[in-house]
């Protein structure tokens, strides 16, 4: 499936337009289009209050948001609140809705704390160097 057109998705944030299943299938997989959502949720849908109106519960879009992490997801603290946790990489543990996402993250030295979405960064996986064939 080709990504999901933006005036779609900014549609859905202001709750004139459903995604169909084949659309929340590449929404949770497209990390573009997951992106592209969350922007309009976090600038637009605050602006002018709307609500994504969604069908089901449990698949990641729970109310209309949309769950950024997951449980074993590794992340750092980022935004303002990041010099509290300089370099500390964490594990997110729980993820709770309540309305809003919420991440329980444990971090390196045993402190947990409770993130938003947009406090936390996913951490980028290691890259595996890769070596040259002897010849």
């Amino acid at each position: 499936m080709a990504h999901i057109e933006p005036s779609k998705l900014f549609g859905a944030v202001e709750g004139r337009v459903e995604f169909d299943d084949n659309e929340q299938g590449h929404l949770r997989n497209c990390a573009e289009c997951r992106r592209v959502f969350a922007v309009f949720q976090t600038y637009i849908s605050e602006a002018t209050g709307a609500r994504v109106k969604s069908r089901r519960q449990g698949n990641g879009i729970e109310d209309g948001m949309m769950q950024r992490l997951k449980e074993g997801d590794r992340v750092y603290v980022i935004g303002p609140i990041a010099e509290n946790y300089f370099r500390a990489i964490g594990i997110v543990r729980a993820v709770t809705f309540t309305g809003v996402y919420r991440y329980l993250v444990e971090f390196e030295d045993s402190r947990t704390n409770t993130f938003f979405g947009f406090e936390l960064r996913l951490a980028q996986k290691p890259s595996v160097a890769t070596q040259p064939e002897a010849t």
